[in-house]
């Protein structure tokens, strides 16, 4: 739930069981100040409104909308208002453990977290990116799995450009695999899986998991596995199911998410989708 404590300052904050590796935040006119201070997590942050000045290892830099910042886990940091105005900003912090398992499927001889080339980056497509991932990441409506998939999208992206390494050798997609994670998720659409239930099904990191998946079926793993759900939901309401009792059988946040999800998919409401079978 959004939170107030003053008329005009808001926040929002993410943190779940399921994705123990990342934490988000959203701040709405904040003039608050921050002593200098460190994280264990590696820490990406954007300004929406306003501008932040902020020091990173005695360096300083001034942050606008289109860029972003980026604090190596354990560096020490503080982030303020440029002035007296208030700033709206976007934070997301991931385990280093977790950056470290990302950066081996990207380069080679990885050991330990592989630090980027500065604290600071200019850079549109990644600044939305990240705001899309953030604004993903707080909204309650999304599933798990969509949430960790652009999460690794966004994460593969930043290493691949601001890493100092040699990339791997493209890896070549292994077709039993996809089609073991496919049938994994057919048989099993009604819970809500993630990441590391597939690749452990499969057999092989989730990371790799994720971009060969894509790379293969040109479909995310987390859309392939809502059309099991949609394509499930279509047998059920062939059966007599309400859409209430389907968006409890299926895991959808509530009956409204399960309508809306099912009507992008099929052009159709699930009572619509009904009538049209009897005519």
């Amino acid at each position: 739930m959004l939170k107030n404590d003053k008329k005009l300052f808001s926040w929002d904050y993410f943190k779940s069981d399921e994705l123990p590796f990342v934490e988000a935040r959203y701040c709405a006119n904040s003039k608050r100040h921050y002593e200098k201070h460190f994280h264990e997590s590696l820490s990406v942050g954007a300004v929406e409104e306003g501008e932040i000045a902020y020091i990173c290892k005695e360096k300083e830099y001034i942050l606008l909308p289109n860029q972003l910042s980026i604090i190596e886990p354990n560096a020490l940091h503080c982030c303020n208002p440029l002035s007296e105005d208030a700033r709206t900003y976007h934070m997301v912090y991931v385990d280093a453990t977790w950056c470290e398992q990302i950066q081996k499927t990207l380069f080679d001889d990885v050991d330990g977290f592989v630090g980027l080339k500065d604290a600071h980056c200019e850079d549109k497509e990644l600044f939305d990116e990240f705001l899309r991932l953030n604004k993903t990441l707080l909204d309650r409506r999304v599933f798990h799995l969509e949430k960790e998939e652009l999460l690794g999208s966004f994460f593969i992206k930043l290493f691949s450009k601001y890493c100092h390494k040699s990339p791997k050798t493209p890896i070549k997609p292994d077709t039993d695999k996809i089609k073991k994670a496919k049938d994994f998720m057919s048989s099993n659409c009604a819970e809500n899986l993630t990441l590391d239930d597939i690749a452990r099904h499969v057999g092989m990191s989730k990371f790799y998991l994720s971009r060969m998946f894509k790379k293969q079926t040109h479909v995310s793993v987390y859309k392939y596995l809502l059309n099991c759900k949609i394509n499930q939901a279509k047998k059920l309401l062939c059966q007599e199911y309400s859409s209430s009792q389907i968006a409890l059988l299926l895991g959808f946040f509530d009956q409204s998410h399960f309508i809306s999800t099912f009507k992008k998919y099929v052009a159709l409401t699930p009572n619509e989708y009904k009538v049209s079978l009897l005519s």
